[in-house]
């Protein structure tokens, strides 16, 4: 046989081998993505080292695991877990999960301190690192009570529309709010016991003119009230691109007299929250008339009631476990039916937003304390 001949046999030799390998390796490849198993990947990154699909199947193997990580991490739902996870995953689907579940147990870990201390300057540590929660509501409450001697003005949750930024109008309201304690100070020299809650609203055209003021007074004191409505007529707002509306909450809260705190446990994040979130001080009012009627049978009455409250879809409640109480039978029966009328958002028009998902957010169970406590000298 000719050189040439050999030549040319071992050519078609070598393409032929090329061909069926190259064809091996598509059909591995083609298999190992209708799998899509990590197994399947890593068996094809092993056969194929340098196949056409070298780069996918690293990629979609990173993929996988990455997935595979956080499913324990959810599964175990511990710290650790998920620190581990992030240790190991910087930039994973699931940084957002991890990132909560770490936050909420460092943000319960300092303000465990922050009770512990409970001064002012231990507080205001904590709400500079953590300015949102149940905890950083209870430290501003802690701080104003102190500063104002019991009886302070709270500025609560805020609800905005049409191309609002939140930042802006809250800086405007923080004056409101400091303007509103003038004003409660005042009112409390006629009346040691006042407090209760407004709610302003106020509508803002393009160029931040007030088109429209509301104020719902719920103080039971008119005065008191013309005088935070002639602060917040003078409220001047940054321009927008479109016609805005907000409303905010003062709560006027007075530790001066007997009163009824409530304290909401995150028992998750989501939504949870933004239902604990909708229980204001509105609320309490008939709570509060529960226990006055209870201090008139027994002076000094003092102490609290833990319970679950289901909250349904359309928002309305049903008080259910009790958790644990140090107060009568009769004042708990009295503030489990007050609860019971009380109707809270629609949960159907709520998202729940995790790992870039959306989803509508489920009936609810949130758990609740109340603490009764008698006025300063009683």
């Amino acid at each position: 046989m000719r050189r040439s001949s050999v030549y040319l046999l071992v050519a078609v030799v070598a393409a032929a081998t090329g061909l069926m390998a190259c064809q091996k390796d598509e059909e591995a490849c083609a298999q190992a993505r209708t799998t899509d198993t990590l197994e399947a990947w890593n068996r094809y990154a092993a056969d194929f080292p340098q196949g056409s699909c070298k780069n996918y199947a690293a990629s979609r193997i990173d993929e996988l695991r990455d997935f595979a990580d956080c499913e324990q991490a959810r599964t175990t739902e511990s710290v650790e877990a998920w620190r581990a996870y992030k240790t190991k995953w910087p930039n994973g689907r699931c940084m957002g999960s991890a990132d909560k579940v770490i936050n909420a147990h460092e943000r319960d870990e300092d303000c465990d301190k922050a009770r512990q201390t409970d001064s002012a300057e231990g507080w205001r540590r904590f709400l500079a690192k953590w300015p949102m929660g149940s905890c950083a509501d209870y430290g501003r409450r802690q701080i104003l009570n102190r500063e104002h001697q019991g009886a302070y003005v709270l500025l609560g949750e805020a609800k905005r529309d049409g191309n609002a930024s939140p930042q802006e109008f809250d800086q405007r309201f923080q004056v409101l709010q400091t303007q509103a304690q003038t004003c409660y100070d005042q009112a409390l020299a006629g009346d040691p016991h006042l407090l209760g809650s407004m709610v302003i609203t106020v509508s803002v055209d393009e160029k931040g003119n007030q088109v429209n003021l509301g104020v719902i007074n719920r103080t039971g004191d008119g005065r008191l009230g013309d005088c935070v409505a002639e602060y917040a007529k003078k409220l001047v707002f940054p321009s927008s691109y479109e016609y805005t509306t907000v409303t905010y909450t003062l709560e006027f809260i007075n530790n001066r007299t007997s009163h009824v705190l409530l304290e909401q446990a995150d028992l998750s994040p989501g939504c949870r929250q933004e239902v604990a979130r909708s229980l204001t001080l509105d609320h309490l009012n008939p709570l509060q008339r529960c226990y006055r009627d209870a201090l008139v049978k027994t002076p000094g009455l003092e102490g609290s009631l833990t319970l679950d409250l289901a909250v349904a879809i359309d928002g309305t409640i049903t008080p259910g476990k009790q958790v644990n109480s140090s107060v009568s039978n009769e004042l708990i029966l009295c503030c489990t039916a007050a609860l019971g009328r009380v109707r809270l958002m629609n949960l159907s028009n709520q998202r729940l937003e995790h790992d870039g998902q959306s989803d509508p957010c489920p009936a609810q169970t949130v758990r609740l304390t109340l603490t009764f406590q008698p006025a300063a000298g009683r």
